[in-house]
């Protein structure tokens, strides 16, 4: 079982959401798949997730299970984040993956009125396992 921390600021808030409907077994990318094609998986996830803050609502049926009470008890802080930074205007890969045993993708996302960076790890079955948002 995995250890959940939530920090109290909205600074550091652990979203770890995923975005809608479990994927298609067609649509699963094992940790087997290129990089490239996870990292593109993984910018997709994100660009979603941003998408379902704006408009209010997270769909947590994308993520792992473990992950569901903690992001519930974050996502009100970081919506009201998100929805201060207006539209997404971009969205970078910064770096290589990196972490022990685990691809972490960090993203750089630019905002009309703010910048966040997000770090977005992906199970084996293409769902969500871990997702940090960063106010920046």
């Amino acid at each position: 079982m995995r250890k959940i921390t939530i920090g109290a600021a909205v600074a550091a808030c652990l979203i770890s959401a995923a975005t809608s409907a479990a994927p298609a077994r067609s649509d699963i990318l094992a940790p087997s798949a290129p990089a490239n094609t996870q990292a593109a998986l993984a910018e997709k996830l994100v660009r979603t997730i941003i998408s379902e803050a704006m408009s209010g609502f997270v769909d947590h049926t994308r993520m792992e299970p473990d992950i569901v009470p903690a992001v519930k008890l974050a996502q009100a802080g970081v919506i009201a984040k998100l929805r201060s930074y207006g539209p997404t205007l971009s969205i970078v890969q910064r770096g290589n993956p990196s972490g022990r045993g685990l691809r972490i993708y960090k993203f750089d996302v630019e905002h009309a009125r703010g910048r966040s960076q997000w770090r977005i790890s992906l199970a084996a079955d293409g769902r969500i396992s871990n997702l940090l948002f960063q106010p920046r």
